[in-house]
């Protein structure tokens, strides 16, 4: 499952990769946020305060943090990985 969601009012972004419930939320940075299971695999990763023009680049060491968690595959290659 992958579901991608932007907020234009609030410009942010929200990256669905599980149905399983929220138990907790992780701040990677001011920014960025995780929810993650009861189990710690992630339910999704949101991203506050995008550029409301053009596209989104994510800087590699974020996309390293993000792969810390346990995202698919399909996930981190959404958010441009390319390993």
């Amino acid at each position: 499952m992958l579901k991608q969601t932007y907020d234009t009012v609030a410009h942010a972004m929200y990256l669905q990769v599980s149905e399983q419930p929220v138990a907790t939320t992780v701040d990677v940075s001011e920014t960025v946020y995780v929810d993650l299971a009861a189990d710690g695999t992630p339910v999704g990763v949101e991203f506050l305060n995008l550029p409301t023009n053009g596209p989104v680049y994510l800087p590699g060491g974020l996309l390293d943090a993000l792969d810390g968690y346990r995202f698919p595959a399909s996930a981190l290659m959404a958010l441009g990985a390319t390993r």
